[in-house]
């Protein structure tokens, strides 16, 4: 089981950094990472107080270090556990920790992550900057507890770990958080069944898939990480070689029962039929739960964009910041070049750098953050734009397709509606065709008034 916590820091940030990077605690600080940061107490902390002094500066962000302020923020501490039975090395933990942090930030903070072998659990700690390194921002997440724990299930089930305890109880009534070798086998099974007109066809897809398969008395499967192979048998009724079969026979099945019960109802809008049809068709819907699994598909294909949407984004907002800072860094370096060129202990130098005391500060921190950046000062403002736009474009074609992928979740649903309302047997039509509907509707019901009155005489 895994758990992991997070805490504000808000006077002792020197303190918990000199903490977690103990070397009796970190292997000699073999076990030390740092991102867009020095691995090194002071000097991380420097860069901290420089990043909240930029922001400052450029009155992005009101982010003064005062200790008289208790409400200040310096820096946030994450921890990361794990458990005994999780069977990891020191390393492993520690690039597992990477990976969570990575997750959590996005790549928009400065952290430096330590892992602690001290005690009989391994566990990570991450302190990062409350200020952001690509829009000077800062930290602000509702509800951060329920993000880490979110990100943390993510990156654990990646690796093959077991979930948080929060998250146990939920497995039997969501089966998306059950990641075992079984479930993966079975999902592939499906898979191919829907792909394969024959079993040497299946067979195909499933290596394609990366599944093994032994054939024998018994189908055995093994998937990538899995030491044994697993049986047809204990996988359940429906994977064993007649059942497999008897599935690819009967695929069409449905989609033509469907196509045969529309007849008897009072379908007037064929157009929409026939197009559910086809969906069902180029989806390989072949029972009605089919729906569902495709639309929960393609939401977490919408969140694999987004999220990948959300890196670029990062790195859009990353460039537009060395943009700027490139600007201010030629903006103030004559002022710098001036004061370099007076005399180190004449009295000119002292007066010139007190004048301009505020603009030789900036200068200095941008220069440094250009540095912790990896930007090279002679850099032209044209090739920054050029790669910026390049990422813009590539964020336009994601959105593009997240509108692609929404459109058809909407369709599946729309067919969804469509063939339920099909296997009810119920008289209905579409909203384009209910006015004509509702006139015969109105007709009838005149005819059959007129009868009522003729009997009565």
């Amino acid at each position: 089981m895994g758990v992991s916590k997070i805490h504000p820091i808000r006077f002792t940030l020197s303190k918990a950094l000199n903490y977690i990077m103990n070397p009796a605690k970190t292997e000699d600080g073999k076990l030390l990472s740092a991102f867009q940061c020095t691995p090194d107490a002071g000097m991380a902390e420097t860069e901290f107080r420089m990043t909240a002094r930029l922001a400052e500066k450029m009155n992005r962000e009101k982010t003064k270090f005062s200790h008289s302020e208790k409400k200040n923020i310096l820096a946030y501490h994450m921890i990361q556990s794990f458990d005994m039975d999780d069977n990891l090395t020191p390393e492993q933990v520690h690039e597992i920790g990477k990976e969570w942090a990575d997750e959590v930030l996005g790549g928009k903070f400065e952290y430096v992550i330590a892992t602690h072998t001290d005690t009989n659990n391994l566990h990570n700690h991450i302190i990062f900057n409350a200020v952001s390194i690509e829009d000077l921002s800062k930290w602000h997440v509702w509800n951060d507890a329920k993000l880490l724990r979110d990100k943390n299930d993510l990156v654990r089930r990646r690796h093959g770990l077991n979930i948080t305890q929060a998250r146990q109880n939920e497995r039997s009534k969501n089966p998306k958080y059950h990641q075992s070798f079984r479930q993966q086998i079975r999902k592939s099974i499906n898979e191919c069944i829907r792909k394969s007109e024959d079993f040497e066809q299946f067979k195909q897809h499933l290596a394609e898939h990366g599944v093994e398969m032994k054939e024998g008395k018994y189908l055995s499967f093994r998937v990538k990480g899995q030491q044994r192979f697993t049986r047809d048998r204990s996988l359940g009724d429906k994977f064993s070689r007649v059942a497999i079969e008897k599935r690819i026979e009967k695929q069409h099945a449905y989609r033509n029962r469907v196509a045969k019960m529309a007849r008897s109802t009072k379908l007037a809008a064929t157009k929409e039929l026939a197009n559910t049809l086809l969906l069902m068709r180029s989806e390989s819907i072949q029972q009605f739960s089919d729906f569902d699994a495709r639309m929960e598909s393609l939401q977490q294909d919408i969140l694999d964009c987004r999220s990948t949407m959300s890196r670029l984004k990062g790195k859009v907002h990353q460039h537009k910041q060395a943009v700027q800072l490139i600007r201010l860094y030629n903006e103030l370096k004559p002022i710098a070049d001036q004061s370099e060129n007076k005399s180190k202990a004449g009295f000119q130098k002292r007066r010139f750098d007190k004048q301009h005391e505020k603009e030789l500060q900036t200068f200095e921190t941008v220069n440094a953050k250009l540095k912790q950046l990896g930007l090279r000062t002679d850099i032209s403002d044209e090739k920054l734009k050029h790669v910026l736009e390049n990422k813009e474009d590539e964020v336009m074609q994601l959105e593009v397709l997240i509108d692609q992928i929404a459109k058809r979740a909407a369709e599946l649903a729309k067919a969804k509606d469509v063939v339920a309302r099909i296997e009810k047997g119920e008289q209905f039509v579409f909203a384009r065709d209910f006015s004509k509907y509702e006139q015969s509707i109105t007709q009838e019901e005149k005819k059959q008034q007129r009868r009522k009155e003729e009997r009565e005489l």
